[in-house]
C-alpha cells in the first residue's frame, strides 16, 4: 500500500516543491529523494552542486544534477536531513529538516532563481579582484606554494579565445581535458597521473580498467563535486572567472582544499564578484 502528501517546505525561499511516497513495507528506493533543478524563470534544466546535510551542517552525500537536471540522494540511514542545492549565478537554496525512514521516497523538485552578475568597467574590476584575491589567501597561497596560477589579467586574455571554459586550464602544463562518462559536451580536468585518478589505467590481473576519481573542483571557495564525480567546468562561464589555482598533488594542496583527501588534485575558481 503506498500513499502520497505534498507538503511545502522552505527557510524564506521559493522554489521548492516536496512529495513524500511511503510505503508499508522497504523498496529498493528507501531514504531517497530525487527530482530535478531548473531555472525559476526559464524552466531549463541545470547542473547544480545537491547536498544532504546532517543537522550540524556536516556533508553526508553530495551529487551534480546532469544535463536534464535530473540527480538523486541517497541517505545512508534513516535521519532527518537538510538538503541544500547551490550554483554559480543563482541564489542558493536550503531546505527545513526532511524525515527519511527507512521506506521513505522523496520528490524534490527546486527551481533556482537566477541571481544578477554586475559587470563593473575593466578599472573598477581590476582593483576589486585584487582585494578580493588577497581577501581569500591568492595571493598568499601563491607565494608559499609550487601550485599553477591563473592571474586576472592572464585569465582575460584567455577568456578572449576560449571558445569554453574548460579551454582556459586546457594548456596548463600537466592538465589534460577529458570527456566524463563518455559524453563530450561534459569536459573535466585531469590534473594527475596518479594510479588510482581518472586518466590512468589500472592492470588487474590480466584485464585492464580506467579509474574515475576526479580532481575536486572549488568555486568561490564553495566545494563542487568529491572527485567521485566529475565537474562540467562550462557550467562556469569563461567571461566571470578572475583567478585559477590548480594544485597536482597531495603535498602542495592547502589543507583547506583537502589536504591527503585530494589526492587526484585540486582546482580552484575564483569568479568576478
Amino acid at each position: 500500500m503506498r500513499y502520497r502528501y505534498s507538503v511545502s517546505t522552505t527557510r524564506g525561499l521559493a522554489g521548492w516543491v516536496v512529495a513524500f511516497a511511503a510505503a508499508a513495507t522497504p523498496v529498493a528506493s528507501a531514504q531517497v529523494i530525487r527530482g530535478t533543478v531548473t531555472d525559476s524563470t526559464t524552466s531549463k534544466p541545470l547542473q547544480a552542486a545537491v547536498e544532504l546535510l546532517a543537522p550540524d551542517g556536516r556533508i553526508v552525500v553530495q551529487v551534480i544534477s546532469g544535463p536534464d537536471g535530473r540527480y538523486l540522494l541517497r541517505a545512508p540511514a534513516p535521519d532527518s536531513f537538510v538538503v541544500r542545492v547551490r550554483r554559480i549565478g543563482y541564489v542558493g537554496m536550503e531546505s527545513d529538516l526532511v524525515g527519511l525512514g527507512a521506506s521513505t521516497d522523496a520528490a524534490l523538485e527546486v527551481r533556482l532563481v537566477p541571481r544578477a552578475l554586475i559587470m563593473p568597467g575593466v578599472t573598477v574590476s581590476a582593483q576589486r579582484g585584487s582585494a578580493f584575491l588577497e581577501t581569500v589567501g591568492y595571493y598568499r597561497r601563491k607565494q608559499e606554494t609550487t601550485g599553477y596560477f591563473l592571474d586576472p589579467d592572464r585569465v582575460d586574455k584567455l577568456a578572449t579565445k576560449a571558445k569554453q571554459t574548460a579551454d582556459l586550464v586546457d594548456g596548463i602544463p600537466g592538465v589534460t581535458i577529458r570527456s566524463y562518462r563518455g559524453s563530450w559536451g561534459v569536459r573535466v580536468p585531469v590534473l594527475t597521473r596518479q594510479l588510482g585518478c581518472a586518466g590512468t589505467e589500472v592492470e588487474v590481473g590480466e584485464n585492464a580498467f580506467s579509474p574515475t576519481s576526479w580532481p575536486r573542483i572549488y568555486v568561490d571557495g564553495m566545494l563542487m563535486n568529491l572527485g567521485v564525480q566529475g565537474f562540467d567546468l562550462n557550467t562556469v562561464p569563461a567571461h566571470e572567472i578572475l583567478a585559477i589555482e590548480v594544485y597536482d598533488s597531495v603535498s602542495e594542496t592547502p589543507l583547506q582544499y583537502g589536504g591527503t583527501d585530494s589526492t587526484c588534485g585540486v582546482l580552484v575558481i575564483w569568479t568576478k564578484r
